[in-house]
């Protein structure tokens, strides 16, 4: 889903044999939805909650996504694939963990101190591969969700200039559709609010929007729930991400 910033994919596993029994899939909620590590913020802990009521397990590892021209990611198989991954940078521990129902689970994650570290935006994919222990002494044939969840991992070496602006935009009936135009050596990561000048009220809004390096021009569309009386404003505020704040504007 990428508006949240993190990927749910689900397969199934079957286990044992004799009659079917059909689980809930594992649900796990995480205290952050995106992990950012600089030279100045080397660690960062963040907690997985089970809320199901069955204990799970979860492996740990990296995955990778190249980002096209127009902002879509595309898995690929190894780190060599993508021109700024993070994981040559990034460790973390445990890399499995096992959490009993409505239980926590702390893991950490730090920035290594690498020689000569190359200045720039890297970006990694943390994969939590979850599945419900469903084990038991009957033997029968278990269908078991499994759910992959995959968190991006940001790590900013140096002082890093991003800029953006608003543009070609085109409203029909109540669908507005604008270009964010982007440059810079960092990404974007923000949210977008449109306002009807005439009443102040917020009438369309996008969160968690992420503009990649590399992406020069991103089109975004939005439905409006009214349609405006005059003219609106359209507003990018990005989410403070150990850096500086960007923000945009622009009337229509």
């Amino acid at each position: 889903m990428k508006p949240l910033l993190y990927f749910l994919n689900i397969t199934l596993v079957f286990i044992s044999s004799g009659f079917i029994n059909t689980y809930a899939a594992p649900d796990i909620r995480f205290s952050s939805y995106r992990f950012s590590l600089d030279t100045k913020n080397r660690q960062q802990s963040f907690t997985l909650t089970n809320r199901g009521s069955l204990t799970s397990r979860c492996t740990l590892g990296f995955i990778h996504n190249k980002v096209l021209e127009g902002g879509q990611l595309v898995r690929v198989k190894s780190a060599v694939q993508v021109a700024n991954s993070a994981s040559p940078y990034l460790r973390f521990s445990p890399k499995r963990v096992t959490i009993s129902a409505n239980a926590s689970q702390t893991v950490r994650l730090a920035l290594k101190r690498v020689k000569d570290q190359p200045k720039g935006e890297f970006v990694s994919y943390l994969r939590f591969s979850c599945v419900d222990d469903t084990r038991s002494a009957a033997r029968e044939l278990v269908v078991t969700p499994r759910i992959n969840y995959n968190i991006p991992v940001v790590v900013r070496i140096g002082k890093l200039t991003s800029q953006g602006s608003i543009s070609k935009i085109k409203l029909e009936k109540k669908v507005l559709s604008f270009d964010i135009l982007h440059s810079g050596q960092r990404s974007l990561y923000g949210n977008i609010e449109v306002i009807d000048s005439d009443s102040g009220n917020i009438i369309a809004r996008r969160n968690n929007l992420s503009i990649y390096v590399g992406v020069t021009t991103q089109r975004i569309e939005l439905t409006l729930s009214t349609k405006p009386s005059g003219k609106i404003k359209i507003q990018f505020k990005e989410k403070p991400l150990n850096g500086n704040e960007i923000k945009f504007q622009a009337s229509y």
